[in-house]
């Protein structure tokens, strides 16, 4: 085994925080797989093309920020996080958010300057969500505000297109 390698394999047992911030990654690397002690993860402002990796593998991250990243979809995996507390989505190209794709452990979600035209029904009714910020998109009608859960404490609804 090379330095090189010991090196890889001691950062895969102890790295907590990793930030690959406005690099240019189009793929995200997947060695991040094999990070299982990663907690926070941010890979912000980067062109982000596709998802190579399984975020599923990284049972002890809290925090995934992928602010602005030109994403379309959220990342497979993020449903079998069981630590995962904060997900920042902001300034990406998302138009639907489907509970199934999020962990139950979530309490925070930034979904600011997307392309949702509504509040998705299952980010206002999941049980431990208590902080949703959906500003800056395209939303017509908060209606469906009535089925929130109680355990929402902040909504972020500002500069939409509510009627």
């Amino acid at each position: 085994m090379n330095v090189e390698d010991k090196i890889s394999e001691a950062y895969e047992k102890s790295l907590r925080w990793l930030t690959i911030r406005n690099a240019g990654i189009i793929a995200i690397p997947k060695q991040i797989e094999n990070l299982d002690k990663l907690e926070r993860l941010q890979l912000d402002d980067n062109p982000i093309e596709s998802f190579d990796i399984d975020f599923s593998n990284l049972k002890n991250l809290e925090y995934l920020d992928l602010y602005n990243c030109n994403i379309k979809t959220l990342p497979p995996g993020l449903a079998n996080l069981p630590k995962l507390k904060s997900l920042n989505l902001g300034s990406n190209l998302i138009q639907n958010c489907k509970l199934e794709n999020l962990p139950k452990s979530l309490k925070e979600i930034n979904l600011q300057k997307n392309n949702l035209k509504k509040i998705p029904d299952d980010l206002l009714t999941h049980l431990n969500i208590n902080e949703i910020g959906v500003s800056d998109n395209q939303i017509e009608t908060i209606e469906n505000l009535l089925n929130c859960s109680k355990q929402i404490f902040i909504l972020n609804v500002n500069n939409n297109r509510i009627v």
